[in-house]
């Protein structure tokens, strides 16, 4: 979204979302969403990297 970046703030710390332009008033639903995607996420430290798959509905 836009190129921008994250920034996470150590222990009990909160994201910090930074994007490079305004959004357009079309785009504000799906940057709503976007956003309360991520206030349900943490970020563990000190853990390897891994990949999870969702199953499809359907």
């Amino acid at each position: 979204m836009g190129g921008g970046g994250f920034g996470y703030f150590g222990e009990g710390g909160g994201w910090n979302t930074r994007f490079l332009r305004p959004f357009n008033d079309w785009m504000m639903e799906m940057v709503e969403r976007f956003l309360f995607s991520l206030q349900r996420k943490r970020v563990v430290i000190n853990l390897e990297d891994k990949l999870r798959w969702k199953k499809a509905k359907g």
